[in-house]
């Protein structure tokens, strides 16, 4: 709200109310726009996590199983499961957080 204050007072006296009003309701809209888009960074941030624990947690007990002989898999395609499930955490993790912290 500061923002707002200090955007407001840079405008000259000398320009009509309407337009201070029009600038201000402009600026309100975006400070609502910054506060819904952090909203939903946090709910999908909070999502994507789930996903991915969920996701790692179903690949763990895989290869867990193939491990105590439950499972019978090839190695192949139980190192082929590692390693794309690896790089596919560590991919979204990374498009996640570059969408969470801009750099500016």
């Amino acid at each position: 709200m500061d923002e707002l204050l200090q955007a407001l007072n840079k405008i000259p006296d000398n320009i009509d109310y309407e337009y201070k009003k029009t600038k201000l309701d402009l600026l309100k809209a975006q400070l609502k726009g910054s506060e819904q888009d952090i909203g939903e960074r946090k709910s999908y941030a909070q999502k994507i996590f789930v996903f991915l624990s969920v996701f790692t947690g179903i690949m763990l007990l895989i290869v867990i199983l193939c491990g105590l002989k439950v499972l019978d898999l090839d190695e192949l395609i139980v190192i082929t499961l590692i390693s794309t499930t690896s790089a596919n955490v560590i991919g979204i993790f990374i498009y996640v957080a570059k969408y969470l912290f801009k750099s500016k």
